[in-house]
């Protein structure tokens, strides 16, 4: 299954229509009927927002992972930002 078809099977279970789902998301219908349609592919800002409005995830919506509802209290797009590099010498194991 694709993120198409993961789109409208999970609105579907939410009982949205595309306009209503749009309305969520702040977009227009023609967006989430292109998506469903699969003539344009979600850019991975607006899978988050799908995925936190259909109550599932990112990985689910792009076929890596089982449809679990996306429980986790932090919402909204994340940033994942590279760990400093460390200098050999430069730290202590604190033994």
């Amino acid at each position: 299954m694709d993120v198409s078809e993961r789109i409208r099977e999970r609105r579907k279970a939410d009982g949205l229509s595309q306009i209503a789902l749009a309305e969520r998301l702040g977009m227009s219908y023609m967006t989430v009927r292109r998506w469903e349609g699969g003539k344009r592919t979600p850019r991975m800002e607006e899978l988050q927002r799908l995925a936190d409005a259909l109550g599932t995830t990112v990985p689910y919506l792009m076929g890596i992972d089982a449809p679990e509802a996306n429980t986790s209290p932090i919402r909204g797009p994340f940033v994942l930002k590279a760990a400093p590099r460390l200098k050999a010498g430069s730290f202590s194991l604190g033994y």
